[in-house]
């Protein structure tokens, strides 16, 4: 059977023999039913659990919208045009409105990203104000019941109205993302981002999981508290074009759109390959090893055996990603493991000890162009120029009888080990 995979600007096909596949794990191709006018429009028409935004709009001063960054395929440049009339709708003109990109801990878009996400035409009509979790202005606006301190960009915490746009999608964190997640960790402080991120040494979130998971928990009630009135949330299929959208609150319109997103996307595989061959669907989730990583690799380490191989599939074209990550990823395995334990948490340090966890557990073969063997100096993992070529080999290491499960884009997929 055949596979595609996206990378970078490449797309690659490889051959799998019926006897050796276990599955291509992938959401079935929906088109749309549809125009995505009339998803967004019915969606905004009939909101979950608050009244219409136009509704919540009226009397209000300003109205501020959170939105992903660019590393997300959230189309807000498609999106924002459906809130700006309905807050129109409400009283609010466009120069009422700000828009606020929700980087969390990522590289901040310089303007010509800001243009390709935007378009030149909404930066000239909206405030754009790009969120920095280390400027010295943010807003502390309490702790949660777990103890967070929950500290975020002040025209966020200054807003009369808060709405936020984000894609529903599988993550090995909050289960899925999407809701309050641009809230935290999108406008928050690092602190608030370290602490929140950091009970992943005690505690477990997990694809998919939802209930009982203090990751999304904790975040769904510091939105609360911040007082995120209003989301628009969507999903988006393989074309990037909008299947589906759910608004209103912030909890139920986001489980609203997670049951709809699990039927389209969960895949049940039977048993972990010996093989795994995934990547994230090319741009703009594979534009570095920060994202590749989390949404690659830790969304289907799972669904690899111990002593298999995962071939991770990823442009790369920008490197490592953030400083200090690359900086943690050029230790050595002793060193990382030891920064684990005496220093204190942060997302880069852990995000680099669960690479070096999983190196200690399963082989990594790395498709990844923009990378090569000097930017990991001291990891277990093999570079290959072609998904082929490294399938090639994997099979010459565990034999040709050895089970391949390809997952194409594992941040759109859910991966079950049930029958």
């Amino acid at each position: 059977m055949q596979a595609r995979l996206k990378y970078g600007t490449t797309e690659e096909t490889i051959d799998v023999a019926d006897e050796n596949l276990l599955a291509v794990a992938e959401p079935p191709k929906v088109t749309v039913a549809e125009d995505e006018a009339a998803v967004l429009t019915k969606a905004l028409a009939e909101p979950v659990g608050t009244p219409r935004l136009r509704e919540l709009a009226r009397g209000k001063k300003n109205a501020t919208i959170i939105i992903s960054d660019q590393t997300r395929p959230t189309p807000s440049r498609r999106i924002l045009p459906f809130l700006l009339e309905e807050l129109r709708a409400g009283g609010i003109e466009e120069g009422q409105v700000s828009v606020v990109i929700a980087t969390g801990l990522h590289v901040l878009p310089d303007q010509a990203t800001l243009a390709r996400m935007l378009g030149e035409d909404l930066l000239s009509r909206v405030r754009v104000v790009v969120h920095n979790a280390d400027a010295p202005d943010l807003v502390d606006v309490g702790h949660t019941s777990n103890g967070t301190p929950v500290k975020v960009n002040p025209v966020v915490a200054g807003a009369d109205l808060l709405v936020s746009v984000s894609t529903v999608d599988p993550h090995h964190l909050y289960g899925w993302s999407g809701g309050a997640k641009n809230i935290i960790p999108g406008v928050s402080s690092r602190e608030t981002v370290n602490v929140h991120h950091g009970r992943t040494r005690t505690h477990r979130g997990g694809v998919d999981r939802l209930e009982g998971n203090i990751f999304r928990e904790d975040a769904e009630e510091a939105a609360r508290m911040v007082g995120l009135d209003f989301i628009l949330n969507v999903i988006l299929n393989e074309q990037r074009m909008i299947i589906g959208a759910a608004a209103g609150d912030v909890v139920a319109g986001h489980r609203q759109l997670v049951a709809m997103a699990r039927r389209l996307v969960s895949v049940p595989v039977g048993r972990p390959a010996d093989i795994l061959v995934v990547g994230v669907g090319g741009p703009p989730r594979d534009a570095d090893f920060w994202q590749a990583q989390g949404k690659g690799m830790l969304s289907t380490a799972h669904a690899v055996r111990d002593g298999g191989i995962m071939i991770l599939v990823a442009g790369c074209e920008k490197g490592l990603g953030p400083e200090a990550f690359s900086r943690y990823m050029h230790g050595t395995m002793q060193e990382i493991h030891r920064w684990h334990q005496e220093e204190n948490y942060s997302v880069p340090l852990s995000k680099a000890f669960d690479t070096a966890a999983f190196t200690e557990r399963c082989g990594l073969y790395l498709v990844t162009p923009g990378l090569e063997p000097g930017d990991l100096p001291h990891f277990a993992v093999k570079f290959f120029p072609s998904v082929k070529e490294a399938l090639e080999a994997a099979q010459r290491e565990l034999g040709r009888d050895a089970k391949v499960l390809v997952v194409p884009d594992g941040s759109r997929v859910v991966v079950s080990l049930a029958s």
